[in-house]
């Protein structure tokens, strides 16, 4: 029994937008877990020989809800910092004698 591949498409993966930036892959969809992906590792050199899955929230399939899905991870980020630094700024210092 052969087992039938599926058609490849391009994914922008934004999984790792903040750190990697939006990466472009060709992928397959997975046959058992519908709206999965399934693309060649890269590493630095190129191929790595392996495969990785991407979930539905880890990928869109074109660059403009991509870029549109990175600014929302990217404001939220900063919400967070925001706060964090606001916490930070509040704290006092007492010296003990």
């Amino acid at each position: 029994m052969s087992r039938k591949q599926g058609k490849t498409v391009t994914i922008f993966v934004t999984s790792r937008a903040l750190t990697e930036g939006i990466v472009t892959r060709e992928a397959r969809p997975v046959p058992s877990m519908p709206n999965y992906m399934e693309a060649k590792a890269l590493g630095e050199c190129g191929d790595r020989g392996r495969t990785t899955w991407f979930s539905p929230g880890a990928y869109r399939l074109d660059m403009a809800t991509a870029v549109v899905r990175a600014k929302e991870m990217q404001a939220k980020r900063l919400a967070r910092m925001e706060k964090q630094m606001a916490q930070i700024r509040s704290l006092t210092f007492k010296e003990v004698q």
